[in-house]
């Protein structure tokens, strides 16, 4: 129904360099499209994949661009960008919104980071409220992240309605440091559900408290009060040990008496799920 009228020369940006292409024309049918790339691309697939990539992992425009003229010989449009951070948002956005009721989700454990964000033209300091959940069948997941001003009860509520909206539910267990923004949400959104105090933040903030030459000593001791299986023993091991430390350390002392026993919570579960 039609017949070959020559070629037409186009560009295309892999990962290996600038290709340069001789795309067949036709004439009297539907203008020919290889398989090989949309009819208005200028760069390869996987080279937008990797471009995306390295955004994701926090690199910035301008670092992107010198990597790309490296690898490559050139640098891609602003519009190619634009396009690239779109994609990202609506995988983004697909991932936050995702349905969480085909599971029941018994574990959560709930965290925050600082990290640094351009606003206004001003870098500034904003908390990622992050809450990660164990299902059913034992698998682990990121359930959902969110920037917020600051870690509060307010903004630790938003997330625990929008994670009950999502689906989730069968909540048995929270783990968290002790802020009390976090317990306040807890209180309020997941009544009656068990708080562990997270261990990990439990040492770190312990050891923290003493010289440098101690920070070991004290670690093998905190290990030690939890080994047991009967609470009751691990917390009268914990009481010796902050005898021990009180002259030199009077903080870590208190510290093991009034949050120790907050990080026994998960002794009443199996020991395959602690």
């Amino acid at each position: 129904r039609g017949h070959r009228n020559g070629y037409k020369g186009r560009s295309l940006k892999t990962r290996v360099g600038e290709l340069a292409l001789q795309v067949p024309q036709t004439r009297g049918v539907e203008p020919y499209s290889p398989l090989l790339f949309a009819k208005w691309q200028r760069s390869e697939r996987a080279l937008l994949v990797s471009c995306a990539e390295m955004y994701f992992m926090g690199v910035s425009t301008r670092k992107v661009k010198k990597v790309l003229q490296k690898m490559g010989g050139f640098e891609l449009s602003a519009s190619t960008v634009s396009c690239v951070a779109q994609e990202l948002d609506e995988k983004l956005t697909e991932f936050r919104q995702r349905r969480l009721d085909a599971h029941t989700w018994p574990y959560l454990m709930v965290d925050a980071t600082y990290v640094k964000v351009r606003k206004k033209g001003h870098v500034v300091d904003q908390a990622v409220l992050v809450v990660t959940g164990v299902n059913n069948a034992g698998r682990r997941e990121i359930l959902t992240w969110r920037l917020a001003r600051a870690e509060s009860e307010d903004t630790w509520t938003d997330v625990f309605r929008e994670l009950k909206q999502r689906g989730v539910r069968g909540v048995q267990w929270l783990i968290s440091d002790g802020h009390e923004g976090i317990r306040a949400a807890v209180r309020t959104q997941f009544t009656g559900v068990n708080w562990q105090r997270c261990w990990t933040h439990f040492m770190r903030n312990a050891i923290a408290k003493v010289g440098h030459k101690h920070k070991d000593a004290l670690a093998k001791e905190l290990v030690a009060m939890r080994k047991f299986e009967d609470r009751k023993v691990c917390v009268a091991e914990a009481e010796r040990v902050a005898e021990r430390w009180e002259a030199d350390y009077p903080k870590v002392a208190r510290q093991i008496r009034e949050q120790f026993e907050e990080t026994l919570a998960v002794h009443e579960l199996p020991k395959e799920h602690r």
